[in-house]
């Protein structure tokens, strides 16, 4: 198994589908054993959780972006922008300083560009309402630049691709041990089922020990954090409101001709267009069922519908969780001095 992810290095994930997904070969893996909460990618500083069953959300808890809705799931965990931006450039910076000592070049990744790569159209997590937007851009899925595929970072056109293609097999070898340690020398944390576990060694692991102290805690914290928009999402998709809203959004669909049992079914159905068209039968799919989506979400109200049960399940999962929410906040804001002292040289 190639235990360099091809989703890391240069801080730039994507679900594979919009669906029901899971990382066969990322740095850290979940296995679940019971119902599958999300599969999750905690390799660097973005930690990314891909949606349960029928769910299309894509929690970064590190930036709180969610490319189907406006922010984090609880109000990005207290960090600002400048925050969230410090962390980032703090672990860039670390893991450049940790290659250099092993004679690698290693080029961050602005935190900017990763806002770029995830902002898609913003619209509720349950449907679009704006039929002028869904008209002209459907679900905006064309215009989503969130490369995949990379090896070392940032997309297939990151430079630090290149760099990596220019080394012999046994400097990426090497390379690849530099940056993400041991494949044998791993930490795992169980948690709900699933089995965390990530490198213990190497120049990822290390920034983040150096930003967060022990591996083990940031696992256990981040995995709650980066399943939280999918607890979130279950606790509502189980709301009676939420289950009626979808209900009338379908029957009026179908005469449309799409057997979709909710908005998530018709981004997924795009999806898998993108996979399998050609570009520009897959965007005037897009365009139609976009357009169809909008109209009856404003003619049967699902949006607001939605949008309420998920409102309640946000204050009843913040609730359950709110010691490991605060723990995971705590880490972060902690980390923020360590990190300034990384950014200024010391």
């Amino acid at each position: 198994m190639n235990w360099l992810s091809p989703f890391r290095l240069g801080r730039s994930y994507q679900c594979p589908m919009v669906t029901d997904s899971v990382f066969q070969d990322t740095d850290v893996m979940t296995r679940g054993r019971s119902r599958p909460l999300t599969a999750l990618l905690l390799a660097g500083l973005l930690v990314t959780g891909c949606g349960g069953p029928g769910s299309t959300i894509l929690d970064q808890s590190t930036f709180g972006v969610d490319p189907w809705d406006s922010g984090g799931p609880i109000d990005e965990f207290g960090l600002s922008r400048g925050d969230r931006r410090t962390l980032h450039a703090a672990e860039e910076e670390y893991v450049r300083r940790c290659a250099a000592t092993a004679g690698f070049q290693f080029i961050p990744t602005p935190y900017e560009d990763i806002e770029r790569a995830q902002s898609g159209t913003t619209r509720s997590s349950f449907g679009i309402e704006d039929l002028e937007s869904a008209q002209r851009d459907g679900y905006g899925l064309s215009n989503l630049a969130i490369p995949s595929g990379d090896i070392v970072g940032g997309g297939t056109d990151h430079p630090n691709n290149a760099i990596y293609e220019r080394l012999s097999r046994a400097e990426k070898e090497r390379y690849e041990r530099t940056m993400s340690g041991d494949p044998d020398n791993r930490v795992r944390v169980e948690m709900e089922g699933s089995v965390v576990e990530m490198a213990g060694s190497g120049c990822f692991p290390e920034a983040l020990v150096a930003l967060y102290g022990d591996l083990s805690r940031y696992l256990e914290l981040s995995f709650i954090a980066s399943n939280l928009g999918s607890r979130i999402r279950f606790e509502a998709e189980a709301d009676p409101a939420l289950i009626a809203a979808e209900e009338k959004w379908s029957d009026c669909m179908r005469p449309r001709g799409w057997q979709v049992r909710n908005h998530s079914d018709a981004l997924t159905m795009v999806a898998n267009a993108y996979a399998t068209q050609d570009a520009a039968a897959a965007r005037t799919l897009e365009i139609s069922i976009a357009t169809d989506d909008a109209t009856c979400a404003i003619e049967t109200g699902s949006v607001r519908g939605a949008e309420a049960a998920l409102a309640a399940a946000k204050v009843k999962v913040a609730a359950d969780l709110e010691g490991q929410l605060l723990a995971y906040q705590e880490m972060k804001v902690s980390a923020l001095d360590v990190a300034r002292r990384i950014l200024e040289g010391s």
